[in-house]
């Protein structure tokens, strides 16, 4: 990439931040509505531009330009496969922007570890793309002619994350009890945790807990 492109893709970088930061609602064009409907439509736009919904997508198209700034790409408008390459990197790998940082020997650029993102963050990242294409009053990549790769792209990262579950936690057998038990009354509550049930309110065998009264 050379000089130039790079300064155009900093002043597009910058110009569209400009954009959002100046937007404080997502109030849509809203012709010949009678005062209700212009109420209600106006009561649904609010809650859609809540500030830390605005936020939120500031944070995530800053992060979006970085990447693009990163390797060569053009944020806005953005094509399609750029938003796709992007998504899925977020959806492996996880993306953290280099940060300058200086040190004796001059400013250098460090990155912290990225971490993978769940479906629900990549979601969050592609809506404010899309945000800030239509608040520059561009099209945005979803809806662009050679969008259906990038539509692909968003049902597999969905489609992989779906099976994610939390880690699945420990069943509360005698042992654990007893150290539950041993912190709120001081006692220990001896072979009784392994017998049965503990001074009437929870039943315990050698295995996980099955029952509460």
């Amino acid at each position: 990439m050379s000089q130039n492109d790079g300064e155009s893709l900093k002043a597009i970088m910058a110009g569209t931040v400009a954009v959002l930061n100046q937007v404080t609602s997502l109030e849509p064009f809203l012709p010949d509505l009678s005062p209700d409907d212009r109420e209600r439509v106006d009561a649904y736009v609010a809650r859609a531009s809540a500030e830390a919904t605005l936020r939120a997508y500031k944070s995530d198209w800053r992060l979006f330009c970085a990447w693009c700034g990163e390797n060569g790409y053009r944020p806005l408008p953005a094509a399609p496969a750029t938003v796709a390459a992007f998504l899925t990197l977020l959806a492996e790998r996880g993306f953290v922007p280099a940060e300058p940082r200086r040190t004796k020997r001059g400013t250098v650029l460090e990155r912290r570890d990225p971490v993978p993102l769940g479906r629900a963050t990549v979601g969050r990242r592609l809506a404010a793309i899309v945000f800030a294409h239509r608040a520059a009053d561009m099209e945005p990549p979803t809806t662009q002619p050679d969008a259906a790769r990038l539509e692909k792209a968003v049902r597999g990262i969905r489609k992989d994350k779906k099976g994610e579950l939390p880690g699945k936690k420990r069943a509360a057998d005698g042992d654990v009890l007893r150290d539950m038990l041993r912190s709120i009354t001081g006692e220990d509550c001896g072979s009784a945790c392994k017998k049965g049930p503990v001074s009437g309110v929870i039943g315990v065998q050698k295995g996980p807990l099955i029952s509460m009264v």
